[in-house]
């Protein structure tokens, strides 16, 4: 799940079929790996982390944390 379509495939379900996703590990991926993935990557691993502050409001606010201290 490295490049871009990976990434677009996972935002993707999250928002259609969360169930059996470990939200939290992804979002502990998109902490570690973001800021040092292509741009492109990047891009797409920022739409991941939005759809999950966006559809669980538990997870929210380490969400827009993460986003905030990465800036991108």
């Amino acid at each position: 799940m490295a490049g871009r379509a990976g990434w677009s495939l996972t935002a993707e379900r999250v928002v259609k079929s969360p169930d059996g996703l470990d939200l939290s590990a992804l979002l502990d991926r998109i902490e570690s790996e973001m800021g040092n993935a292509a741009r492109e990557v990047q891009w797409t691993m920022n739409g991941t982390l939005a759809e999950i502050g966006i559809h669980f409001p538990k997870l929210r606010k380490r969400a827009i944390a993460i986003g905030e201290k990465l800036g991108i």
